[in-house]
């Protein structure tokens, strides 16, 4: 009996799944704007300490660089293969990747998984329809053209909100014909 319940519920979520995916201007995968290569511009906020950054991935390299407040700006979280560096101007250091909390939070929020979606929902806010997407302990926020709006939840304990003010992919410096 509780197999075919199961059953039951799986094959409902998968024809709700199906029928969000035809709907409209909403796409199968909504997180494919997050694969490979990307550069953002963000506000973060991590249990009431604000921030802005722009975090890029572009290969294996991740970077996350500090734009406000004033005295963080200028700091750069970098990581390429297994070390991470921590650096200002000319100085650089290496710390441990546990240290980098902005930047693991970023690598951990920038790479959702589509099959551990848990909820998706939608809602109006201000007139705009958006799609609210859950990840475990973490929620997605797209407007209704697949844009990612905010990232949110809770990261190794701490609860975090990521305001996206502009995603877009990254080109590397062949790409964009300056190499």
């Amino acid at each position: 009996m509780k197999r075919r319940i199961f059953v039951l519920l799986t094959a409902l979520l998968l024809i709700s799944l199906c029928l969000l995916s035809c709907a409209g201007d909403t796409v199968s995968d909504p997180f494919t704007v997050f694969y490979g290569d990307i550069n953002a511009v963000c506000k973060l906020d991590v249990q009431g300490a604000h921030s802005e950054i722009k975090f890029s991935r572009l290969g294996g390299a991740i970077k996350a660089e500090f734009t406000a407040p004033q005295t963080l700006s200028g700091f750069v979280l970098s990581q390429e293969g297994e070390g991470v560096t921590m650096s200002y101007g000319e100085l650089s250091v290496p710390i441990q990747e546990s240290a980098a909390l902005i930047l693991n939070l970023c690598k951990e929020a920038f790479s959702p998984h589509y099959a551990a979606i848990t909820d998706i929902q939608s809602e109006e806010s201000s007139g705009e329809k958006l799609t609210v997407i859950t990840v475990g302990d973490i929620i997605y926020t797209f407007t209704s053209k697949g844009v990612p709006k905010s990232i949110s939840g809770t990261y190794n304990g701490k609860q975090f909100a990521i305001q996206i003010e502009n995603l877009s992919p990254a080109q590397s410096v062949t790409e964009s014909g300056e190499g």
